[in-house]
Order: structure tokens, then C-alpha cells, then sequence
């Protein structure tokens, strides 16, 4: 009975925070408590089996990789053109910082999930040239949709995306179903993402990279 009573405060705190998202696509602090009523032994289970099926997924699974500290003015004196400096030059350009996601203490594979797509969030952002407009941000959450069809944390921010569109923003609708549909048929056609050790790869060529991961439709 107290479990069940919990788990029905934890989804309505959940859905409440799913609706101020829906207002307010900026509301970061929102989808992190998104996130957080989502990552459940039984909403998380079945991602982790299905990053276990490859063997990049099964290896960061079992060994945990961080991204690690990363020094933005270092990897912007990298060559033009390469990864790294991409990165860099992405995260300035905006005035973000690589340390603004949570630090979770991470303790098994539901923790090395979140910490892991959350430290990467930008990185996918700049493999796959999606931008941070709320368009961006849709082509981005269908990219990890098709990649990992179990997780789930971005049909809810896709929701959540479309919702503001057709309540708030009538006129951005199209380049949102576009951006999505671009997404989820690049996700579906690109090597699995999840786990590469990107520290490895700042000094690799952007446009190696790419190849490497989305073949000749980079």
C-alpha cells in the first residue's frame, strides 16, 4: 500500500513537471525531474538489455567510461576541423559548460546511463549536427529514439516538444516534424552511439568521424 501510494506521488510530481516542460521547452530544471521519475528498474531494464545487444554498449556497461574533465580552451587549440575543437567551439559559441549537467553518484548501470547520455548530451549534438533550437532538440531526442527505441525518456520530451509546438508556437510545427523525421531515420541508419569513449576521438577529424558513424549519409 505505502509503495503504491508512492509510486502515484512520484508519477503525478512527474506529470506535473512533464506539463511546466510542455509550457516552457528552456525549463532544463523541469526535465530533470522528468528524467528522474523515469529512471526506474522497470522503465530502465529494458534499455539496458538492449545496450548490452552491441558490443560497444556491452563493454561501457561493464566498465563504466566517464567522459572525464574536459578543458574547452584546450580542445579549441586542436586543429580546425577536428572533434574536439568542434566541441569546443560549439560549447563557447553558446556559453555552455561541460560540467552544467547533475553529478550522479554512479553505483550500477541505470546511474552509468544517466551520467553517461547526460555528460554527452552535447557531443551528440555536434556528431549529429543537430542545433539547440527546439527543432534541434526534437532531431536530437528522435536520433536517440531510433538508437535506443527502449529508453524512456524521449518520447516524453518529444511530447513535450510537439505539445508546445501546436499550443504555443503553431508556426514552428513543421520544422519540428521535419527535424524529428530527419532524426529518427539517421538514428535508425547510423552505428550505435552509446558508450563510444569520446575523450578517445578529440583529435579525429569531425568529417572522419561522421563517415565512421553514419556512413555516406553524413
Amino acid at each position: 500500500m505505502l509503495q503504491t501510494a508512492k509510486n502515484a506521488l512520484n508519477l503525478a510530481k512527474g506529470a506535473w513537471a512533464f506539463v511546466r516542460v510542455t509550457k516552457d521547452l528552456s525549463r532544463t530544471d523541469e526535465v530533470f525531474k522528468v528524467v528522474a521519475k523515469l529512471r526506474t528498474p522497470e522503465m530502465m531494464g529494458p534499455l539496458i538489455a538492449h545496450f548490452a545487444e552491441d558490443a560497444e554498449g556491452e563493454r561501457a556497461l561493464k566498465e563504466w567510461p566517464r567522459l572525464g574533465r574536459v578543458d574547452l580552451q584546450q580542445l579549441k587549440a586542436l586543429p580546425e576541423g577536428s572533434f574536439g575543437r568542434a566541441y569546443a567551439e560549439h560549447m563557447l559559441r553558446l556559453g555552455l559548460d561541460p560540467n552544467f549537467f547533475p553529478v550522479l553518484p554512479v553505483e550500477n548501470a541505470i546511474d552509468f546511463i544517466s551520467m553517461h547520455l547526460y555528460e554527452t548530451h552535447d557531443i551528440w549534438h555536434v556528431v549529429t549536427g543537430y542545433d539547440t533550437s527546439e527543432s534541434g532538440e526534437l532531431g536530437l531526442q528522435a536520433f536517440y529514439l531510433a538508437q535506443f527505441p527502449h529508453g524512456p525518456v524521449p518520447p516524453v520530451l518529444l511530447a513535450a516538444g510537439l505539445l508546445n509546438g501546436v499550443f504555443f508556437n503553431r508556426a514552428d510545427v513543421r520544422p519540428r516534424m521535419d527535424r524529428l523525421t530527419d532524426g529518427w531515420q539517421r538514428g535508425k541508419a547510423a552505428r550505435p552511439l552509446f558508450g563510444l569513449r569520446w575523450s578517445e576521438l578529440w583529435e579525429t577529424p569531425l568529417a572522419d568521424l561522421q563517415r565512421r558513424l553514419f556512413g555516406a549519409a553524413a
